[in-house]
């Protein structure tokens, strides 16, 4: 089974953004809503506040659409295709610096015996 190196949370965000890039702008649009209409609610202005509102579950209806889009669209191919890409990643050879510190930390039983073969401590 090939190991895929973990994700940071920068990393995972860029890549989701890139999947499905319909509801990063969904999401923006629905924060400026909200952050709008508090803004008018605060200064007393009811009409916008409440429009603005009305554009936020418009936004979120939006971001909602384009995530489950997103899935369907884009969800088979590029999860092949990244699985793809992590395999071939997997599958490249090691340097000889890394071989050479794969075998001496391997504690297999045939790495023990191939090391006091030529004579180096396991």
């Amino acid at each position: 089974m090939p190991y895929y190196a973990p994700e940071s949370f920068t990393q995972k965000v860029k890549r989701k953004a890139m999947e499905e890039p319909l509801v990063p702008l969904g999401l923006g649009f629905t924060v400026f809503a909200m952050l709008k209409g508090i803004g008018a609610f605060r200064a007393g202005d009811q009409k916008t506040s409440q429009n603005m509102m009305r554009w936020r579950i418009a936004g979120q209806g939006f971001t909602l659409f384009a995530a489950l889009y997103g899935m369907y669209f884009y969800g088979d191919a590029y999860q092949k295709k990244r699985l793809e890409h992590l395999d071939q990643m997997s599958q490249a050879q090691p340097s000889a610096a890394a071989r050479a510190i794969i075998e001496s930390t391997d504690p297999t039983p045939a790495a023990a015996a191939a090391a006091e073969s030529t004579g180096s401590k396991a």
